[in-house]
């Protein structure tokens, strides 16, 4: 079973057309559809993309960044590769162990999921 980015979306800008004057300062949440090359479902994960000019501008006291990505400057095909390198990482025997190990990195969707059954 291999873990396979399905898709990738920002709400907030055009990844393919990203403005020119945000290129080395922005803050954007990635959402990424992961699932296995066999399967055709998949599972949301977010992760946040800063550029370290938007880190440095506002953060200004010591700060945990999880479920994120630094780089200096926008750039798509860098940082889809980063992703999908992170993908061939946590690739696993067993799904669940997959899925785990991608929630290293990213947020997913389930990741405080309890399935409470009550009669």
């Amino acid at each position: 079973m291999r873990l396979k980015l399905k898709n990738y979306d920002c709400s907030d800008f055009d990844l393919e057309d990203f403005p020119q004057d945000k290129l080395e300062n922005f803050c954007i949440l990635l959402t990424l559809s992961i699932g296995f090359d066999e399967s055709n479902g998949a599972d949301y994960f977010y992760v946040y993309i800063y550029s370290t000019e938007w880190l440095l501008s506002n953060i200004h006291r010591p700060a945990s960044l999880k479920n994120s990505i630094v780089t200096n400057r926008f750039n798509i095909e860098h940082i889809l590769k980063l992703i999908n390198d992170i993908l061939e990482i946590c690739n696993s025997t067993s799904e669940d162990k997959s899925i785990s190990n991608l929630a290293k990195y990213f947020d997913w969707e389930f990741d405080d999921y309890n399935l409470n059954i009550q009669d």
